[in-house]
């Protein structure tokens, strides 16, 4: 025992557990153990359980496929989750604090040596870190309890067995080979990939500049004659450089690649082109300005002809009138007109009288006069035979004033019209002087005027076209140049692309060959090391069976199935994937056969769980830092008899391990303590009573 004691003060041992909103601990408590193995007494559903979790959670966190977040307390969401332990061994101490602060899903754990030195887990614990969350700390949960907290949550098998071996590298060795290769493969694929993008990337650059040195040659800049060398192009580009530049009145700039020279040049000749044809339109813009006032004045030969008409017309209007007249004037003409409608008048009731006297006298033949009451002579009345000459005289006289009057109309007309021409031609000739600046132009003059301008328009607009072909001239041996400058450019790409496709690439070509060496060597190293680690499983399952049937046996003393088997699933060396090992139970009554576990019932099923890790922590005592066996309620799957042989073997485990165990039989378990624990060993917490808003009252004993 002395040895067992020595290891014991070696490894690390809970003294202090303190809990706070944590599942059902609203408030907080803090159990002291001092090193002691923890036994947790009282009634289902009072939290006993939750002691567990909480030190199991400090440790590791939540289980896999659960979240942080379930742990916290119902009551007190917006407060932080918190659990720490205080650990201790040989002088040392170790602090550590997990917490999950409202609004967070996961949790931070705080790990300080006893100086206040922050260290993280793998430091701490390594070994513990090393043989895997929770291989090392054991916790088996009774089936009475809530369905989020898995049955039988112990040690991985094939991972103890492993460490217990000596060989728990070679696993993780074989992973991270095979996961190196699968990251070399991909490399080398991605390698292979880009070379053969590159390769392309190049074969298409190469085929596009010879396609463009073909368009070049078929169309070539510099002539007919043989390809000018590099140096010629270049000499050619300063030869137009300092051309245009002398062109332009600028000085040329020193330093400038061929290609800003080019630019140049364009920008010359476009600032060239620009100020002649500012120029130019400037004269073209007067000179059409004036073209178009001297258009103002086309009317003006018209005009003058329509005041030679209007004035000839105005004369045989003036003749005309004389002839009418024949020496009189219109007054006369109108007073003569006058006398012989009133001598007409006179005439027409004489006439009308003399035909009315004679139906009279036709009629009632009197003898006297109607009228004067005279005697009527015999005889006939005189009748009206002849027409009267005073009558076609008055018609006569009428149409020559008549006439008159619409001569008078017309030469007032005529007049009025020459008064406007005459106006008019004024205006023409004063816009004319103006615009001449002449005095007293004529239409003859503004025609040769007229003519003057559109030769002036005609030989700006020559002006501007040859300005704009003198541009055009410049800029397309600027281009030239350029597309020669291109040419030797391209010329040089594809000889640097040739030389690469031709031996630059052998480079990449080899590392590929190194990636696959690599992949073959890598492979062949984990082939062997998972051949050995084959030999190691081979050599050792058979006696550790015997050991875990062993203890299974004086577990359970079970009737049938006497036995247990480590199946071991064979390796598949072409993925490098270790078999699997599984644990089965045979029975004596069936020689050469075995069965899963779940044949067993639950104190048989519940053992077996427990066994590989009472046979394996006689092999960890040297190596582990902190080794926990959490067990909930293990009497639930105990008859009282082999619950005493449980109790016993916990006691052995005990010599080296800290137990924690929570039972809800008090009256069953308590006797058991007493037996194979002492007052120093042991540490009781009895579960006395739960509050929903404050947690469970604990009574340590």
């Amino acid at each position: 025992m002395s040895g067992d004691n020595d290891v014991m003060e070696q490894a690390y041992r809970i003294q202090k557990l303190a809990v706070v909103n944590f599942r059902g601990i609203t408030e907080p408590r803090t159990i002291d153990v001092f090193g002691r193995h923890l036994f947790v007494l009282g009634p289902n559903g009072f939290g006993k359980s939750t002691i567990v979790e909480a030190i199991r959670w400090c440790l590791f966190g939540s289980p896999s496929g659960q979240q942080d977040i379930e742990v916290r307390n119902t009551f007190c969401p917006a407060e932080t989750t918190d659990v720490a332990l205080n650990l201790a061994a040989q002088g040392k101490t170790l602090n550590i604090h997990r917490a999950l602060p409202p609004g967070r899903s996961d949790s931070r754990t705080v790990i300080t040596d006893g100086e206040g030195k922050n260290l993280l887990f793998r430091d701490a614990l390594p070994g513990l870190d090393h043989l895997g969350h929770p291989t090392g700390t054991l916790v088996v949960f009774a089936g009475q309890h809530a369905a989020d907290r898995g049955q039988g949550q112990i040690s991985d098998f094939s991972r103890v067995l492993n460490f217990h071996l000596g060989i728990q590298q070679i696993p993780d060795l074989l992973e991270k080979m095979r996961n190196l290769a699968e990251v070399r493969r991909a490399q080398r694929e991605d390698m292979s990939k880009s070379l053969d993008s590159f390769l392309k990337e190049l074969r298409d650059q190469l085929s596009n500049l010879e396609g463009i040195r073909g368009v070049i040659i078929k169309n070539p800049p510099w002539g007919k004659g043989q390809i000018p060398t590099k140096a010629e192009t270049e000499r050619k580009i300063d030869s137009l450089f300092e051309e245009t530049a002398h062109v332009t009145g600028t000085s040329p700039t020193t330093g400038l690649s061929l290609q800003e020279k080019i630019g140049k040049i364009r920008g010359w000749n476009n600032q060239l082109a620009s100020i002649k044809k500012q120029a130019i339109n400037k004269e073209l813009g007067e000179a059409k300005v004036k073209l178009l006032r001297a258009k103002l004045l086309d009317g003006w030969p018209s005009a003058i002809a329509d005041l030679k008409q209007a004035e000839e017309n105005i004369t045989k209007l003036h003749d005309q009138e004389i002839e009418i007249l024949d020496g009189r004037s219109l007054d006369e003409l109108s007073s003569e007109l006058t006398a012989l409608e009133i001598e007409r008048t006179e005439e027409e009731i004489r006439s009308t009288l003399r035909r009315d006297a004679a139906k009279y006298i036709e009629k009632y033949s009197p003898s006297v006069c109607p009228v004067c009451n005279q005697s009527l002579a015999t005889g006939t009345i005189q009748s009206d035979t002849e027409k009267s000459t005073s009558a076609a005289r008055c018609d006569e006289l009428r149409k020559k004033i008549s006439d008159l009057k619409q001569l008078g109309k017309d030469l007032s007309a005529s007049r009025r019209n020459v008064a406007s021409l005459t106006d008019k031609i004024t205006t023409y000739q004063r816009t004319a002087e103006i615009l001449i600046g002449k005095s007293s132009p004529t239409p003859d003059d503004v025609n040769r005027y007229v003519e003057n301008l559109e030769a002036a328009i005609q030989s700006a607009d020559n002006q501007i076209k040859n300005a704009q072909a003198e541009s055009e001239r410049r800029d397309r041996r600027a281009r030239d140049l350029e597309t020669e400058q291109l040419f030797h450019n391209n010329q040089e790409r594809i000889t640097a692309i040739q030389t690469v496709l031709g031996k630059d690439i052998e480079g990449p070509r080899s590392a590929l060959k190194d990636y696959d060496n690599f992949l073959a060597t890598a492979e062949e190293v984990a082939k062997l090391a998972l051949e050995a680690f084959d030999t190691q499983i081979g050599t050792s399952i058979t006696p550790l069976a015997e050991d875990i049937t062993g203890v299974y046996a004086r577990l359970t003393g079970h009737p049938s199935y006497d036995g247990i088997l480590i199946q071991r699933e064979p390796s598949n060396y072409e993925k490098l994937d270790p078999g699997k090992l599984e644990l089965k139970v045979t029975s004596s009554r069936c020689p050469g056969k075995s069965f899963p576990k779940n044949v067993l019932n639950g104190q048989a099923a519940r053992a077996l769980q427990l066994v590989p890790y009472f046979v394996f922590s006689n092999y960890w005592r040297d190596v582990m830092e902190l080794d926990l066996l959490l067990v909930d309620d293990p009497s639930e799957s105990f008859d009282t008899s082999h619950l005493d042989h449980l109790m016993s073997v916990l006691k052995t485990v005990a010599s080296h391990t800290q137990l924690i165990v929570a039972s809800h039989e008090t009256d069953r378990m308590r006797p058991l303590i007493d037996k194979y624990f002492t007052v120093e060993e042991r540490c009781v917490i009895c579960v006395e009573d739960f509050d929903p808003l404050k947690g469970p009252t604990l009574e340590q004993r």
